[in-house]
């Protein structure tokens, strides 16, 4: 059996580890929250329907999140996982997940869903698996520029654990926000005190925001890859990369409203400093 085979049957068995666990959590939120609705003679409402489909959409984000996590690590080792057709793949298993989230969801005894209340919620079903569908499309697509920069590198010895909502991730958040300081303070030194103050304004924020857990690192190492072209002299800079780098960060960080309208400032500064057009 090759390497890479292997190397498939381990990212298997560890995805089905994470889906076991993410789905007995489920299962106690359910019950907990349909215990709560009980109490209050609300069971069969809409909003206990809601709940449920609410609590069913967290799992799959943390599903999508896991996933992604585990082919992250194993393409340091085989960097064939992390190809572009690779990575196309998984996005399309993703999207197999999303499409499954919400069946069966409402087959559960002494729950009943008809009519228009039904339709409704199913509707708004539908929705939710092409928020789904986006959610995991912007996660394959910074995964591919962070495997383009070479940033997936391993966690160093004095990593620490972070509680998220899906459970401890590993990240090493206070030596990569050191980092992006220092590589900031050389955009400040080569004389764009303006720029090096919103891009510190951008990497506190995104350091500061406990809501995006994990995800926070990916975040920060982009940041510090965009300052540390933006400190280079001209002739060397990448704006085509950094351009991309940027799309990514406004389209992952959309829903951050305390991120993003820092990046609203943020665009039009680094588009005028690589001389690319903005808004793009």
């Amino acid at each position: 059996m090759s390497d890479l085979r292997k190397a498939g049957e381990l990212e298997s068995l560890r995805y089905a580890d994470l889906a076991e666990k993410a789905n007995l959590r489920e299962r106690q939120k359910v019950e907990e929250f349909r215990r709560s609705q009980a109490s209050r003679g609300t069971l069969q409402s809409g909003a206990t329907f809601m709940g449920i489909a609410r609590i069913r959409a967290e799992k799959t984000e943390e599903l999508i999140l896991g996933r992604i996590a585990i082919r992250k690590d194993l393409a340091l080792e085989f960097p064939e996982l992390g190809a572009e057709h690779a990575l196309d793949a998984l996005l399309a298993d993703l999207e197999g997940l999303t499409s499954l989230a919400f069946k069966g969801l409402y087959q559960t005894p002494g729950l009943q869903i008809e009519g228009a209340v039904g339709q409704a919620l199913r509707r708004r079903d539908e929705q939710e698996v092409s928020r789904l569908d986006a959610f995991a499309h912007r996660q394959i697509e910074m995964l591919k520029r962070e495997i383009a920069l070479k940033l997936h590198k391993k966690v160093p010895s004095d990593a620490v654990s972070v509680v998220t909502g899906g459970g401890p991730a590993i990240v090493n958040l206070g030596t990569i926000y050191g980092n992006v300081q220092q590589v900031i303070g050389n955009v400040s030194e080569g004389g764009y005190q303006e720029l090096a103050e919103l891009l510190q304004q951008l990497a506190k924020a995104i350091n500061d925001s406990e809501a995006l857990g994990q995800e926070r690192a990916a975040y920060l190492e982009q940041v510090q890859f965009i300052a540390s072209q933006a400190a280079q002299p001209v002739e060397t800079r990448q704006p085509g990369v950094v351009k991309g780098l940027l799309a990514g960060l406004r389209a992952g960080l959309a829903d951050a409203a305390h991120i993003s309208h820092i990046l609203v400032l943020v665009g039009p500064a680094l588009a005028q400093h690589f001389g690319f057009a903005w808004p793009f």
